[in-house]
């Protein structure tokens, strides 16, 4: 550094301080562009990694959203089975008491009740 300043008096002149100050403010603006372009690809990233975020956060919520319809759905299912096997064992039995009241003689009529047939 000292050799292109100085010349060979060992002098330093104004166009040599000069020119040393433009050379360096050429690096400084350089370091500084490159530094603005890696803080920008850094928040394009940031922002991109934000929008990651928020799709995924819509998405979970919206599983979460499925996941209680299925599980409301799938009570409400297990309601109407367990509802319909009630409903046949009832029938069942009241087909099968129906059936041994006939045998012991009786029969059922709907106005009357049981009559003896």
């Amino acid at each position: 550094m000292n050799n292109n300043i100085n010349d060979k008096n060992g002098k330093i002149t104004n166009a040599q301080i000069i020119e040393e100050q433009e050379r360096l403010k050429a690096k400084y603006e350089e370091e500084k562009s490159a530094l603005e372009q890696e803080n920008l690809t850094l928040q394009n990233t940031i922002t991109q990694k934000n929008n990651e975020i928020f799709e995924y956060q819509k998405e979970n919520k919206n599983l979460a959203k499925d996941r209680d319809e299925w599980k409301n759905e799938a009570h409400a299912n297990r309601r109407i089975e367990q509802e319909k096997k009630h409903n046949k064992a009832t029938n069942d039995f009241n087909t099968a008491f129906i059936e041994l009241q006939a045998k012991k003689g009786w029969q059922w009529n709907e106005s009357q009740g049981w009559i003896k047939a």
